[in-house]
């Protein structure tokens, strides 16, 4: 972003610069999204869906690291009128930077995973509040060192020097990949035509988030010395 304007303010002359900063931040928070879907009219050659809601709830009582968010339940009709029922849960690892985390959720994604009519997405990778603000502030704080060097290059060109800020404001935030990223979904095949289950490699090391900041900052400026 390059928006560079030298305005006559009074007897003090002023600068704008926009300008943008990026940091690189190690997502701390993991959220894995857990799926039954069972349908009605084929209930007599499936799981019931209680059996499977069970089998999943056997496997989450066992975490003592993470946590897991509240169940929902849906019933509908689908497109060829079929009655179907759908229970979900979310639960959270945090801080996913942390080994023991990191081998928890491992180790509870591929159970789910096993299990017939569950579904399992993720790990979707976000920030925490509090990362998120201190990350922001950090971007901000850079994104105005930049803007003082292009301003400190611009007022040399124009016979100036900077003397001040006298003002600062903050454009908008970008958080990428704030949601979505390697959310994989992971289910186990039907029981009849199931192959021995594969030891389940899903990557539990944390993604890379961009935290991009945008200000535009207002630069006194006096007559070169």
């Amino acid at each position: 972003m390059d928006d560079v304007r030298v305005i006559q303010t009074g007897h003090v002359p002023t600068l704008k610069i926009s300008d943008a900063a990026t940091l690189e931040i190690s997502a701390d928070r993991a959220i894995v999204k857990v799926e039954v879907r069972v349908n009605i009219r084929d209930q007599k050659s499936a799981l019931p869906r209680t059996t499977v809601v069970d089998n999943v709830r056997a496997v989450l009582d066992r975490i003592t690291l993470l946590r897991s968010n509240g169940e929902t339940l849906q019933q509908f009709m689908d497109y060829k009128d079929r009655q179907k029922t759908e229970w979900n849960l979310t639960f959270v690892a945090e801080p996913a930077d942390d080994l023991a985390v990191q081998a928890e959720l491992q180790d509870v994604i591929s159970r789910l995973a096993g299990i017939e009519h569950c579904f399992v997405s993720g790990p979707i990778w976000k920030l925490s509040s509090q990362a998120q603000t201190r990350a922001e502030a950090q971007a901000q704080t850079l994104a105005v060192r930049n803007a003082r060097h292009k301003a400190g290059i611009v007022a040399a060109e124009l016979g100036y020097e900077v003397s001040g800020v006298a003002q600062v404001d903050i454009g908008c935030t970008t958080i990428a990949p704030e949601r979505g990223f390697a959310a994989t979904e992971f289910a186990a095949a039907p029981r009849k035509s199931r192959p021995p289950a594969p030891v389940l490699d899903v990557s539990t090391e944390p993604a890379m988030i961009s935290v991009v900041e945008e200000v535009a900052v207002v630069f006194t400026l006096r007559p070169s010395s």
